[in-house]
């Protein structure tokens, strides 16, 4: 039987503090029968979801369930970038798990490292602001744990949606490829050969198209996905082999970005930040290692 741990995110080292004095290990996801005890965020009354409407984000609390987070900004005015159904996941964890939301749509955020250091991220373009610390939360294994997002959406009054049913999946890996290139939509979400766009208010839809929510309806459970996998935005036979292997295929054309939504639980096992940098520099020094060894070899 899985064992969990419950906390607030902002509470979680202490959580965690006591676990690892039993010896346990931890992890923010595991299959069944991986023995680690498993996190569970509890999203508390101060869980929110607020929105600034002048820059298009909103900030979400990481304990909140993706699901939840959608709907309580469907209630303000918004909509999330990614298509319904969302998993059930709460928002920190789903950020571990699906680096494509944290690369293509978070502006900012709070997290917590597991030795208990906080961490906040500029608010200012990458550009501007150098290499993203937000990928702390979603590296293998992630670093920190997200206490609070905010998250790239579109305001539902200056939005358009609508969905286009292509003859099979490799006819809508060529669509999302076009939609990305093009650069116009602000995300597409594609299921089997149906392809959803969310785009602002004036982008034209194609003749073939039909107004619809974004959200994927009548596909069942293949819709549903628990991790990412990034893809190259022009790489239509990875994004129709993906499409035909019951994945989703989801992009955001203003930031170049295309990623497999698949299903199946992958471990994301918790360590502190010492151990995870021991762990990344003997893997550079095995691997400058083993490179040398060739280059010597060489003739």
């Amino acid at each position: 039987m899985t064992r969990f741990l419950d906390a607030r995110p902002d509470k979680l080292v202490e959580v965690l503090r006591r676990a690892h004095v039993e010896g346990a290990p931890i992890a923010l996801r595991a299959p069944e029968g991986a023995g680690a005890a498993v996190v569970r965020l509890i999203a508390g009354r101060d869980a929110r979801v607020s929105l600034d409407a002048h820059n298009g984000l909103a900030e979400i609390d990481g304990a909140l369930p993706l699901g939840a987070s959608a709907r309580r900004l469907e209630q303000i005015g918004a909509i999330f970038p990614v298509a319904r159904p969302l998993p059930p996941a709460p928002l920190a964890i789903a950020a571990a798990a699906v680096p494509y939301l944290v690369d293509a749509f978070f502006s900012s955020a709070d997290a917590l490292t597991f030795d208990g250091d906080v961490l906040t991220t500029p608010r200012a373009p990458r550009a501007a602001a150098g290499p993203s610390l937000m990928h702390a939360v979603c590296a293998r294994p992630p670093l920190a744990l997200l206490v609070r997002a905010r998250v790239r959406v579109l305001l539902a009054t200056h939005a358009t949606s609508w969905r286009e049913d292509l003859s099979d999946a490799r006819a809508a890996a060529e669509r999302v490829r076009d939609l990305v290139e093009e650069g116009r939509a602000f995300a597409v979400d594609a299921c089997g050969s149906t392809v959803l766009v969310l785009a602002p208010a004036g982008v034209p839809a194609p003749s073939r198209a039909a107004p619809a929510r974004f959200a994927h309806t009548g596909h069942g459970r293949s819709t549903a996905f628990a991790h990412s996998r990034s893809l190259a935005p022009g790489d239509v036979d990875a994004m129709a082999a993906a499409l035909d292997a019951g994945a989703r295929v989801a992009g955001a054309p203003f930031i170049g970005r295309v990623a497999a939504l698949e299903r199946g639980l992958e471990l994301l096992p918790v360590v502190d930040v010492a151990t995870a940098t021991r762990a990344l520099v003997v893997a550079l020094t095995s691997g400058a290692s083993t490179s040398g060894a060739r280059a010597k070899g060489a003739p």
